[in-house]
């Protein structure tokens, strides 16, 4: 009980907001923007980009509790048909949050409105979705069960470099938010 209320407050307050800052660096990166010092680059944008994260955090957590609540519970009564189904739909949360967190980092917008956009770009843009889907995936997995190293030091950089330079490879072709 104690570990999952220090998962309620530890995702919203620390592990999204540290994970758009994350995405904010990977930003520079793709845009070749010259910092000082990548670690001050980001405390600046997990500094700056506070209290927007905290409130997607709290909106993200809940999808996500709702998705694994809902594949543990369907596993553990042997449902494996809908299990699946939850399944898919936490693949498509997964992309859904990781162009949420691009949106959010490029564009200036409040966080409706990044809900909103989100959504037009994890499912009206289905090829890349499912090549973010794919190379996260794929970066998880090769962490996890080869090289499980580079897990606390370089997969989520590696993850987030990539899907934003997808996401600003397509991105970019929309100059200004959906609104």
């Amino acid at each position: 009980m104690y570990y999952l209320l220090c998962f309620f407050i530890l995702v919203p307050l620390l592990f999204f907001p540290g994970t758009t800052a994350l995405f904010a660096v990977a930003r520079d990166w793709v845009l070749k923007r010259e910092t000082a010092s990548h670690a001050t680059a980001f405390f600046k944008y997990f500094k700056d980009n506070y209290k927007k994260s905290v409130i997607s955090g709290l909106i993200f957590m809940f999808l996500w509790l709702i998705i694994v609540g809902d594949v543990y519970y369907l596993q553990s009564v042997g449902n494996a048909v809908f299990s699946m189904i939850f399944l898919i739909f936490g693949a498509g949360l997964l992309v859904y949050t990781i162009q949420f967190i691009s949106l959010s980092v490029h564009f200036e917008m409040d966080v409706k409105t990044l809900l909103k956009n989100a959504f037009y770009f994890t499912f009206g843009k289905p090829i890349y979705s499912l090549l973010i889907f794919f190379i996260t995936t794929f970066l998880i997995y090769v962490s996890i069960a080869k090289l499980w190293f580079l897990l606390p030091f370089f997969t989520g950089s590696i993850i987030a470099y990539l899907s934003f330079f997808i996401f600003y490879k397509d991105g970019r072709k929309t100059p200004t938010p959906l609104g």
